[in-house]
């Protein structure tokens, strides 16, 4: 069994996801682990604050701006998030 795929399955990586997908407006399908924000998704720095403060909310944790715009795909986000998490 994979347990790196299933470790995707559950936990923060969907909901995360899915928030990118709303921010975005794109298919789910476009916005893989390895999708970049600025070139795959389109997001610009005022998207990313926007996704930063949601995240914010929903897992209450605190993103430094300078976090949040230093992650370049979908997976660094996720791993922000987890890091803030532990």
């Amino acid at each position: 069994m994979d347990r790196g795929t299933e470790e995707k399955e559950v936990g923060t990586a969907p909901s995360i996801i899915q928030k990118i997908v709303v921010l975005s407006g794109l298919d789910a399908e476009a916005v893989t682990h390895g999708a970049t924000l600025r070139q795959d998704l389109s997001l610009d720095s005022l998207d990313a604050i926007e996704l930063a403060m949601d995240l914010e909310a929903t897992f209450r944790i605190a993103i430094d701006d300078t976090e949040i715009e230093s992650a370049e795909t979908v997976q660094d986000v996720i791993t922000l998030v987890e890091r803030k998490l532990q």
